[in-house]
């Protein structure tokens, strides 16, 4: 049962930290520091991670001292038991620019973006 490592998984998880340590910097500055790889954090903001390599991500986060290491191994076929676990574990397949996609608001606003009522502020 051998299957291939989800490299959109893996990519989306990288940029997820990458843009997480550099917060609402320029997206053209980080490029800039010396060593640095060509990464376009606009693209990578925007969920677009067809140009980038698993190597550059990894070499980025790595320069701003957050060491990281890819590993690929064998999942284990283990079914969580608990309903939070479940949870975890679709939620953590999700990448991270389809949760961006959600309202801010939603809990708030519930009737309105199921049936259409007035919102709420």
């Amino acid at each position: 049962m051998n299957e291939r490592p989800d490299i959109g998984q893996i990519k989306a998880r990288l940029a997820a930290e990458l843009l997480q340590l550099i917060g609402g910097a320029d997206p053209q500055a980080p490029g800039d520091r010396a060593g640095a790889p060509k990464i376009d954090l606009a693209r990578l903001r925007s969920g677009n991670l067809d140009d980038v390599s698993i190597e550059d991500l990894v070499a980025f986060l790595n320069l701003l001292d957050r060491h990281v290491a890819v590993t690929i191994s064998q999942a284990v076929a283990e079914e969580p038991h608990s309903l939070m676990e479940r949870i975890a574990a679709i939620t953590a397949a999700v990448p991270m620019h389809e949760w961006e996609k959600l309202p801010a608001d939603f809990a708030i606003n519930h009737d309105h973006y199921l049936y259409g009522a007035p919102k709420r502020e």
